[in-house]
């Protein structure tokens, strides 16, 4: 192929000389590339079997580049699946977590302010600090709330009297001291 070219050139007039190292090598090139005109050119007169090879080749080369393909997009789609499950399940552990917390905290077991400390406390062992929630007694600020005093026997006098004196008190105290004329 080179060697028609050099003559070609030359019977047009071109002057190669001391370009023919570069003319050469990019012969070479294109006599290297697969269906160019060039390549098609030279190997036109092959044998039918290697053509036929030639096919298989490229029949087999698209398949590997379809499984590439393939591969590549299960992957991708087993990276989205799993992290969707991650975060299903950080969802849910956090759902729990709050439960409890929530649990803990209507059962008045635990205050306000403790209610991030045993958030904390159960996102890093649930097991053991869900027990130890259980087995904590109410608060004692709780305590009168859930147990309210009992009620007085008897309601306070209602008294008209500015300075909060039971007149009922005060009138069983002054008979109790009497005689019966009716001197204190």
């Amino acid at each position: 192929m080179f060697e028609k070219l050099k003559a070609l050139l030359q019977k047009l007039g071109l002057d190669i000389s001391g370009k023919e190292d570069l003319l050469k090598t990019e012969v070479e090139k294109l006599e290297d590339v697969p269906d160019t005109p060039v390549w098609k050119e030279l190997h036109k007169n092959t044998d039918p079997a290697v053509a036929a090879l030639v096919e298989q080749n490229k029949i087999l080369l698209q398949s590997v580049k379809d499984l590439q393909s393939t591969v590549a997009k299960e992957q991708t789609d087993r990276a989205a699946a799993m992290e969707a499950a991650q975060n299903a399940a950080k969802a849910a552990q956090i759902a729990k977590v709050e439960g409890a917390v929530k649990k803990a905290f209507d059962e008045k077991k635990i205050t306000e302010a403790q209610k991030e400390v045993y958030k904390n406390l159960l996102t890093a062992d649930f097991d053991n600090t869900s027990k130890i929630i259980e087995a904590l007694p109410v608060q004692k600020q709780f305590e009168s709330k859930n147990n309210p005093p009992a009620e007085p026997a008897t309601p306070p006098a209602v008294s008209r009297n500015p300075y909060k004196v039971d007149t009922k008190a005060l009138t069983d105290a002054i008979r109790a001291n009497m005689d019966d004329k009716g001197t204190v």
